[in-house]
């Protein structure tokens, strides 16, 4: 039972794992084909943030990830603003998030 649930929770995952992968490789037409497969909005506002923020659009990446934490709600939104905090503390940042 326990391997069913975490093969779903991992499924449901997969999209924005790979679609962050392909941004990081800098690979367009991979990131275009996994962001089309996810429909959590947080997921793909934390997305276009992260494209922003490598694009070197900063003023951009803070209004999706400032509408991403907005739409968050409970631990996940406690998560995005503390990672985000640690991140701008980074002076070798690599990412928004």
């Amino acid at each position: 039972m326990v391997w069913i649930t975490f093969f779903l929770i991992a499924s449901k995952l997969l999209p924005i794992n790979f679609a962050h992968l392909a941004l990081l490789k800098n690979s367009q037409d991979a990131y275009n084909q996994h962001r089309s497969e996810i429909n959590n909005r947080i997921y793909q506002l934390s997305l276009d943030a992260e494209v922003a923020y490598h694009q070197g659009n900063m003023a951009e990446a803070e209004k999706y990830g400032q509408l991403a934490i907005a739409e968050s709600k409970g631990v996940q939104k406690y998560l995005m603003i503390k990672t985000l905090e640690k991140s701008k503390r980074n002076l070798h940042q690599s990412s928004y998030f």
